[in-house]
């Protein structure tokens, strides 16, 4: 009953017979003889040789060019699609530690927008008949996305070492008018999960914003100049106006206009990400 293989974690050096009966893959240990003594490894914890796990965090960002309530959404890598977090419950300009749903609580409100679409879309059949609501677990969002991959056989091995060499996908995002908008995204390499490392901590990963968030924000800009230079003229109107009730001198030269601001793209932002498994996926597997 002993299974070959790396040693995974400390080893422990057994004199009967007896210790090592009590120790099996069962109970969480993989047994070698190793020059005559058995030798016991602790297996990764989730090493249930049916799934892997992966745990992604996101950390944190900076830089952002106007406060904001963001969520970020994670693709690609052995993500199955993506997956956004809780939208924070406060503006800022360095968001940090972002929530997530369980896996189950994600299908339940995933039901639900498809079912509030259907009655949108068919208002006549919907009506008179109560919505189905979703059974949501109870249960609060955490500061991590679990994700869970098979490995039972050779390709569903082959298929999560593939994702690993895939680059994780990463996407800023915000709300506008109860619409989701993207205001920056990000990729990195998570390919050393693979071989090297358990565990992958980007503290400065370079954020580019999207066009579409940009021109919000020249726009923004824009109506603001032209609110001030409003402002402005009629401020000097009204002065003129008061001038001249007052009989004031000939020929005043009226202020000059302050130079209109330009507008300039905001420099690129960082976000702060990390990703890890129980050990070197290879290893595990």
């Amino acid at each position: 009953g002993l299974v070959p293989g790396h040693c995974l974690g400390p080893r422990i050096l057994f004199s009967s017979c007896q210790q090592v009966c009590a120790l099996s893959p069962s109970k969480g240990f993989n047994i070698w003889i190793v020059a005559g003594m058995a030798v016991a490894a602790a297996l990764p914890e989730t090493d249930t040789s049916n799934e892997v796990v992966f745990r992604l965090e996101g950390l944190g960002a900076a830089g952002l060019p106007r406060a904001e309530k963001t969520m970020v959404e994670f693709s690609g890598f052995v993500l199955e699609g993506p997956i956004q977090s809780v939208v924070s419950e406060e503006e800022s300009l360095e968001p940090s530690t972002w929530l997530f749903l369980s896996a189950e609580a994600r299908a339940a409100e995933a039901a639900r927008k498809k079912a509030e679409e259907e009655a949108a879309k068919n208002p006549k059949s919907a009506k008179g008949k109560a919505p189905v609501a979703p059974d949501v677990p109870d249960e609060p969002p955490v500061d991590f996305l679990r994700i869970a991959r098979p490995c039972s056989s050779e390709n569903e091995k082959q298929q999560v070492l593939d994702g690993v060499s895939s680059p994780l996908k990463i996407a800023l995002m915000t709300t506008r008018d109860s619409k989701p908008l993207v205001l920056g995204t990000a990729s990195a390499s998570m390919s050393d999960l693979a071989h090297d490392t358990s565990s992958v901590e980007l503290l400065s990963l370079v954020v580019q914003w999207t066009p579409e968030y940009v021109a919000i924000l020249r726009q923004e800009h824009d109506e603001k100049v032209a609110a001030a230079a409003a402002a402005r003229a009629a401020e000097l109107e009204a002065q003129q106006q008061q001038g001249g009730e007052g009989g004031g001198e000939d020929g005043e030269e009226p202020p000059e206009e302050p130079p209109a601001e330009v507008f300039e793209d905001p420099a690129p932002g960082q976000i702060k990400v990390r990703v890890s498994s129980a050990a070197p996926i290879a290893r595990v597997f």
